[in-house]
Formats: structure tokens, C-alpha cells, sequence
């Protein structure tokens, strides 16, 4: 008589468990087919990093493919806008030269003054004869073997990170010009008036190293700007000396072009080629004058 009361009592709390367990079981599956999902997206963006989710949807972004720039060569050589042209790759025929020994450097000649006014002209021999020769000034990179770093006279330093060289003026050239070219440079016919020789003039523009060599030239400053070159150690016999100059000239002016850097003073020669007459305008003694070259 006393079961009965028991058995109905204990049914709801049995129903009660059921339905927990169903619960729990419901959780722990979608628990792990959550799992499973991390898992696996974790090990599919490994493989593939360019894929993003955007909510529950994986979405794959696009790669970008960069194109060659010679892929559209053909439009520049059809060129509906104008003539005909083609299209060069940059790595094509140049090489990034590395810093080495300047062993190939020809320092040519030098300015020698105040480091914002001091050049040396140098020569790359491992260049073609093309390439010329080259005006530096204090503290630019020489040809990428190095930084200027000191102009003296007859002699530079070049500074390659720890590493320093001196470098002095090469005067081989000059030598084989002089026993080539003999004679005098110009000849005197007045007070300011000379004849120069047609031929030393393209010898002497074909090898500057004369020009710097046969007398040392220091900028001359006039209130604080460059004015000319002051002449000094004027060579006797050489081409300053037969063209009437002396120690202590200032040149100024070569046919109205003003000679204030090497890089002018260059120009004002190469614009003798050609000429039959040159002025030259210089400072002697506190003085103005003009010197006149008739060129035969």
C-alpha cells in the first residue's frame, strides 16, 4: 500500500533527467561540429591565405597578378597619338656597379680652395672614351667609388665607407702631348694682342689636363661670391705664359662667357672651336683689361 505513493512521487524527477540528458547530448553535438569547423577553416586558410570569412560564408579574394611593363610595348610602337616609338626595359644594357678599388680613376686636375669651391675633374677608364671626363665638387660621389672628401693640389681623397685613397693627378698624358705638339702655345703682336695656334687650341680642348697643370687656378671671391680664377705658379713655357698671363691674374671672361666654376670654364673653351677671334677679360693688378687673340 505504501508503493504506489512512491512510484508517483519519482516519475516527474525521472522525466526531468530524460529531458537534461537530451539537452546536454543536443549541446555537446553541435559543440563539436563547431569544433570540427575551426579546425578545419584554421588549416584551409594556412594553405590558402588570401580566403576571408564574411559571416558563416568563406569568400576567396582575388589575386592580384601584376603585369610586365613590356606587355604593352605594342601600344607604343602603333602609337595612335604620334610616331612610332619602342619601348626599352631599364635592366637592359645597365648594371649597378658595387663600390671596388678606384684603381681606374684618372684624376685629370684639381681647384683647390674652400671645400664649397674646390673640383677635381677625373676620368673613368673602366668607361668607354665616349663618357669623357667629369667635374666633381667637395663631398659628391665620384663615379660610385666613392665621396670627395679632400681637394689639394695635385692630389684628392676619395673616402669608401672605413676605407680612404689618395689619388694623385695623372701628368702621363700631358707628357705624350707635349713630345707630340711641340712649338709655342700663341706668339705676341702687341701690347694685348697675340696670334694663337689653330691646332695646340683642339690639342689643348682634346686633353684639358694642360689647362689645369700648366698653372694652379684658385677661385677668387668678391664679396663673398665667386669671381673668376686667380692664376698662380704660372708655368714658364707653358700655355698661360704664352698666351701673355701672370701670376696673380684674374681670368673673368672668355667672349662674354664668365669663367665661375670648372664646369663654365670647360664650356668657355669648347666654345673656341670654330672661332677666329678671342677677348679675353681679366683682372691685373687691381685693373681691368682685355686680352685679344686672333686664332690662324
Amino acid at each position: 500500500m505504501f508503493e504506489l505513493p512512491f512510484k508517483s512521487s519519482a516519475f516527474p524527477w525521472q522525466k526531468a533527467l530524460r529531458i537534461v540528458n537530451i539537452l546536454l547530448a543536443v549541446s555537446i553535438f553541435f559543440s563539436g561540429l563547431w569544433l570540427t569547423r575551426d579546425i578545419i577553416i584554421s588549416v584551409f586558410l594556412k594553405k590558402n591565405p588570401q580566403t576571408a570569412f564574411m559571416g558563416d560564408k568563406i569568400k576567396t579574394a582575388p589575386v592580384l597578378r601584376t603585369k610586365d611593363i613590356m606587355n604593352y610595348a605594342g601600344i607604343l610602337e602603333k602609337n595612335p597619338f604620334g610616331s612610332p616609338m619602342k619601348l626599352i626595359p631599364l635592366t637592359s644594357g645597365y648594371e649597378a656597379k658595387g663600390a671596388g678599388s678606384p684603381a681606374s680613376l684618372i684624376l685629370v686636375g684639381t681647384v683647390a680652395g674652400p671645400k664649397n669651391l674646390s673640383y677635381a675633374i677625373f676620368e673613368d677608364k673602366s668607361q668607354s672614351r665616349s663618357a669623357g671626363q667629369e667635374v666633381f665638387a667637395y663631398g659628391k660621389n665620384v663615379y660610385n667609388y666613392g665621396i670627395l672628401s679632400r681637394i689639394e693640389k695635385g692630389w684628392v681623397e676619395l673616402k669608401q665607407g672605413a676605407n680612404t685613397y689618395k689619388i694623385p693627378v695623372t701628368e702621363i698624358r700631358i707628357t705624350e702631348m707635349e713630345s707630340k705638339a711641340p712649338g709655342v702655345f700663341a706668339q705676341k703682336v702687341g701690347e694685348k694682342e697675340y696670334i694663337l695656334d689653330q691646332k695646340r687650341i683642339q690639342e689643348a680642348l682634346n686633353t684639358p689636363e694642360q689647362i689645369l697643370t700648366d698653372a694652379r687656378l684658385l677661385p677668387n671671391l668678391h664679396d663673398g661670391r665667386q669671381e673668376g680664377f686667380t692664376l698662380s705658379e704660372v708655368k714658364t713655357g707653358g700655355m698661360y705664359d704664352s698666351l701673355g698671363l701672370r701670376n696673380g691674374d684674374v681670368l673673368l671672361r672668355v667672349n662674354r662667357l664668365e669663367i665661375s666654376s670648372p664646369d663654365a670654364a670647360m664650356q668657355a673653351m669648347s666654345a673656341l672651336k670654330g672661332m677666329d677671334r678671342v677677348n679675353l677679360d681679366v683682372i691685373r693688378n687691381g685693373s681691368r683689361m682685355t686680352m685679344t687673340y686672333q686664332v690662324k
